[in-house]
């Protein structure tokens, strides 16, 4: 990966907190992201029911991604290998499919579903569109389970490429 990066600084910022004065400083915060060219261990996430993650970082992706297919899958269970001290990161690589429905802004014939536990509470994770790489969350305990599900059943799927998700087991 890239070992340095730059950021144009061309417009003049004024500081509305002190007089308008010209701001004489950048701050820069960055996160550096996963990409599919580094990690080996590729799987398609609708195998297996339940998916113990190993090695440390894998990819996971529709069925034959990066095409589209119809497929359904639900409830599909992943969790660090057991007796062990990971937590679970979740990294969304490229995600192509239908569009909200412009009117409710709901994802219907496409959807990708992530569940997970978190302190007690339960969070969901509807994704549909474009969009690209993110990190989206981390399980909180070692003996976390995130499932996934997703509906893709678009009738006019031209140029959609389906999902890929990367764990990474900290």
């Amino acid at each position: 990966g890239k070992q340095a990066c730059s950021v144009s600084f061309l417009n003049t910022f004024y500081l509305s907190e002190c007089d308008q004065t010209i701001a004489n400083y950048l701050f820069v915060q960055y996160q550096c992201l996963p990409t599919s060219t580094i990690v080996s261990n590729i799987n398609v996430i609708c195998i297996n029911q339940n998916n113990q993650l190993s090695p440390i970082s894998g990819i996971l992706q529709s069925t034959l991604y990066p095409s589209y297919t119809q497929t359904q899958c639900i409830n599909i269970t992943l969790s660090p290998p057991e007796n062990s001290n990971f937590i679970i990161y979740m990294y969304l690589l490229d995600l192509n499919i239908d569009i909200p429905d412009v009117q409710t802004g709901n994802c219907t014939s496409d959807y990708l579903l992530l569940s997970y536990q978190c302190n007690n509470k339960f969070y969901d994770i509807y994704l549909c569109g474009i969009h690209q790489t993110e990190l989206l969350f981390d399980t909180c305990l070692t003996t976390d389970k995130i499932l996934v599900s997703y509906n893709l059943t678009n009738q006019n799927p031209q140029s959609k490429r389906g999902f890929s998700l990367l764990h990474h087991l900290l």
